[in-house]
């Protein structure tokens, strides 16, 4: 099955041609944090409202230098019940954007990501997925061993941009979901003119991404696509209002 996320920097985004190259699964980005606190990702709601594909959920960008009982109060805030598919915590290295580089804070971002996982299960009764990158599970000695006591129940979804036949799983005993690519056609797929990039995911085991009583079998409830209208309907709806009224 072929899954795809998505977020601002995919602009508007057009459904239709994502369900015509096969996409099924999309994860949408609801919210994040960084330097300025917690923040929610402004395409969320009509990303939510408009995508029409059977499997669907949401994710939170994870900072790894705070606390995370917070940052899952927050997203659980933002995203409420979206979706049939558990929600995600995005936990990667964003050095390239002036944060400390993970692996020189290793402990401190995994203690602050299982304070994620905790508060998501306690509040929501099950755990999330945990995206991380095939760096992460492909750590060894205390590393590895944290990882996999902590986090190896959560369904997961590994970054891995390679030609092998599958991708590296480390404690885990296979993958739910591989992000294969960083590099697809992002206008073949949907996104507005100028944004080139959409990630591709290759969807392995979609039950373990459900909510729990959530099966395959279940009917997809597709929400109804909201079109505004231009402001020349907007005008011409006024203006006949005004001549209705003028005639009472």
């Amino acid at each position: 099955m072929l899954g795809i996320d998505i977020s601002k920097w995919n602009d508007t985004f057009d459904w239709s041609k994502a369900q015509k190259q096969n996409a099924e699964l999309a994860y949408l980005k609801a919210s994040g944090c960084g330097d300025y606190g917690n923040y929610t990702d402004f395409r969320f709601k009509e990303n939510g409202s408009t995508c029409p594909l059977p499997y669907k959920g949401a994710y939170h960008y994870f900072d790894y230098r705070k606390p995370g009982a917070d940052q899952c109060k927050f997203f659980l805030d933002k995203a409420g019940g979206f979706g049939n598919l558990r929600g995600v915590i995005d936990l990667e290295d964003n050095s390239a954007n002036f944060w400390p580089k993970m692996d020189g804070m290793i402990g401190t971002a995994l203690k602050y990501a299982f304070q994620f996982v905790e508060q998501y299960k306690l509040e929501t009764g099950y755990l999330p997925v945990l995206y991380i990158s095939a760096y992460l599970t492909n750590q060894k000695d205390y590393l590895n061993r944290f990882i996999m006591r902590n986090f190896h129940e959560c369904p997961l979804w590994v970054a891995h941009y390679t030609n092998a036949a599958k991708p590296s799983v480390g404690g885990w005993v296979d993958w739910s979901m591989w992000q294969y690519s960083s590099t697809g056609d992002g206008r073949l797929f949907g996104n507005a003119v100028g944004n080139v990039y959409i990630d591709l995911n290759n969807v392995k085991n979609v039950s373990a991404l459900l909510k729990p009583g959530i099966t395959i079998e279940d009917p997809v409830i597709v929400p109804p696509v909201v079109i505004e209208p231009t402001d020349s309907e907007k005008l011409r709806i006024l203006w006949e209002a005004y001549k209705a009224y003028q005639n009472k």
